[in-house]
């Protein structure tokens, strides 16, 4: 049984028999560039993703500073460019001698009993974080280590780094608070500006904190047709996550979500033909199909094995290529899916589906993922960045810590640092930075379905639930922005 829990936009009526003809929409692949990895370089440093992701973001920042010049808080001159010496004594008052300004200057350039204003990346030292240094060392210790949800403790210490020094934060801070907090919420990777002094003790006592500049919000919205009423300019996207197959559920959840797609639910067919495009978002394979015993064997004892995820992949193949036949449908890698585990996470081989691969409705994508639907930017994730945000904090609100990822303009801010991700050369731009901004931004496999407009209505963040525990699929209209949650169920209506 498909259940659509916003009655109207299904509204459907039944007494006309007519063939459904499936809407189609404009689309592009924005991220192409930046999210495939072409060649794998293991001798690269991660210090090139923090610096090119500071370069990227500090003129961002320090355009959101520029709004508090009119309060004659900061001097316009020291924010064209950041001092690397010492701040000049015009920065000790105003044109007046009477205005206090605070002058942006490098960490390096700090001295104490002075307000500054700074750029720089956050980091976090933390006594529970692990590390392979630690293990090496303690290696005669014959206690098994403690298995940890969370490493988060009260002596953890925040950090804003540039590209000369770094200096602990201090102030209305609470280090458990998300990944590293004052009286708002911050991300370790994060790049933010800070206003402040250095006290006696050498931290830097915060005062205030500034976020990217976000000036491109209207631009990404569709323009609306005065001329289309009711349900005619209707456009959904589908996002679904988590299917897990091979998992402890019906596999009939699974056929109903493809006859949904393809329009072979009676009375729901009309809304199905407005589908333009499904994205799974990610962990389309259960975790229990991955052979971790397989890898440690040698070969020619596994020569003969089968793997655990032969038979799951055959079953997601034929659901692919059902919803393929009508709609066009983007498969994301996720953390449980047979692909590499690095971020960007690559796209899964196309040998594996060997009945939807031909298709040309069928595609595997990154993780991000980045694309444009008609005149909809949309950017999101398979659910890596929330689950690592909450092992390092005490996060439990998805919606918000989503909701901090886009306000920080990267998707995953704990990468490289708690996330492994693949090392960039110099020339290359940071993966994880949100450029331009998305119309619908979409984190996938949460515990439950949250949602929220910004900005006048003119963004959406999702949260897409795991379809194998909540049997729930996500319709958002591109039209208004509206989000319908379809439950599935061969029992009782959701």
């Amino acid at each position: 049984m498909v259940v659509a829990t916003d009655a109207k936009s299904m509204e459907v009526n039944e007494t006309e028999d007519r063939p459904v003809v499936r809407k189609e929409a404009k689309y592009e692949f924005i991220g192409r560039e930046k999210l495939l990895v072409k060649s794998y370089q293991p001798n690269l440093q991660y210090v090139h993703i923090y610096a090119t992701r500071l370069n990227s973001l500090r003129p961002k920042v320090n355009k959101a500073m520029q709004h508090r010049i009119s309060e004659n808080l900061l001097n316009s001159s020291s924010l064209s460019s950041t001092s690397r010496g010492s701040p000049s004594k015009q920065h000790e008052g105003g044109a007046d001698g009477n205005v206090p300004r605070v002058p942006l200057v490098s960490i390096s350039a700090i001295r104490p009993d002075r307000k500054y204003a700074v750029i720089g990346t956050l980091q976090k030292r933390q006594t529970l974080k692990p590390s392979i240094l630690k293990e090496v060392s303690e290696e005669h210790n014959l206690e098994p280590p403690v298995i940890r949800d969370t490493f988060v403790d009260k002596s953890d210490q925040i950090f804003i780094e540039d590209d000369t020094q770094s200096l602990a934060l201090t102030g209305n801070i609470d280090t458990q608070n998300l990944c590293n907090g004052l009286s708002v919420s911050l991300f370790i990777g994060m790049v933010v500006g800070a206003i402040g002094k250095e006290n006696s003790d050498g931290e830097f006592q915060v005062d205030e904190i500034f976020y990217p500049h976000n000036s491109e919000l209207i631009s990404n919205s569709p323009a609306m047709d005065s001329e289309k009423s009711g349900d005619e300019g209707d456009s959904f996207v589908m996002f679904v996550s988590g299917l897990n197959v091979g998992g402890d559920y019906e596999s009939v959840l699974l056929d109903m979500l493809a006859s949904f797609v393809s329009g072979d639910c009676g009375p729901m067919s009309e809304i199905s033909s407005k589908i333009v495009r499904v994205i799974v978002c990610g962990n389309s394979i259960d975790s229990k199909c991955v052979d971790k015993e397989l890898h440690t064997q040698a070969l020619y004892l596994s020569k003969k094995s089968t793997l655990s995820s032969v038979l799951p992949l055959q079953t997601l193949d034929c659901t692919l290529q059902q919803m393929c036949s009508s709609c066009n449908v983007d498969v994301m890698a996720g953390e449980t899916d047979p692909c590499t585990a690095f971020l960007p996470q690559q796209p899964m081989n196309r040998c594996m589906f060997p009945k939807s691969r031909v298709y040309s409705t069928f595609a595997t994508v990154t993780n991000p993922y980045h694309c444009k639907i008609d005149d909809s930017i949309i950017v999101g994730c398979s659910g890596q960045n929330l689950k690592d945000i909450g092992r390092y904090s005490t996060v439990t609100d998805e919606l918000a810590a989503l909701e901090m990822t886009l306000k920080s303009q990267i998707t995953c801010p704990t990468a490289p640092d708690t996330l492994p991700c693949y090392p960039l050369g110099k020339s290359k731009e940071d993966p994880f930075i949100i450029d331009p901004q998305p119309r619908v931004y979409f984190a996938g496999n949460c515990s439950e379905l949250q949602y929220k407009l910004l900005n006048n209505e003119t963004q959406l963040i999702l949260c897409v639930p795991t379809f194998s525990k909540t049997k729930e699929a996500v319709l958002v209209n591109l039209k208004d922005l509206k989000v319908t949650p379809v439950c599935f169920s061969d029992v009782l209506m959701c």
